[in-house]
């Protein structure tokens, strides 16, 4: 939040929409996130790997994050660490990791991630929980 507003209202006030970043190799969902975002009037940027992702967290600072656990080279869990070193945007994991879902999302969350959603998701709840997120202040 700067000058008490919260990404949406800056974003409308330079007349630009928030900018999402989309972290995960699974090009085929990446393809399905961008069209939704780009439906619902969010500019989108994708990258596959962690270190793609700290790379561009650097280069273009978005407003939120969408990011898978399993990447093929950093451990999602600790990408989102990293993230924080970087970054307050808000992170909402969307991962299938195997294994017990409360554990992730409790070790996710713990981690400095804000939501967790699991593949398969809800187009509907992914927006509304991304527009929610945007609209806390930092």
């Amino acid at each position: 939040m700067v000058n008490g507003q919260t990404a949406t209202q800056q974003h409308k006030r330079k007349g630009k929409s928030p900018l999402v970043l989309i972290v995960d190799d699974d090009t085929y969902l990446v393809r399905a996130i961008q069209f939704i975002l780009k439906d619902n009037h969010f500019r989108s940027e994708s990258v596959s790997t962690g270190e793609g992702a700290l790379a561009s967290l650097k280069k273009s600072q978005p407003d939120m994050i969408y990011l898978d656990l399993l990447l093929p080279d950093i451990n999602g869990f600790d990408l989102i660490s990293r993230i924080r070193q970087l970054s307050q945007a808000p992170i909402i994991v969307l991962s299938a990791v195997p294994g017990t879902q409360t554990a992730n999302k409790v070790k996710a969350t713990s981690l400095g991630a804000n939501d967790f959603l699991s593949k398969p998701f809800d187009e509907d709840e992914l927006m509304a929980k991304t527009r929610a997120l945007l609209r806390k202040p930092a």
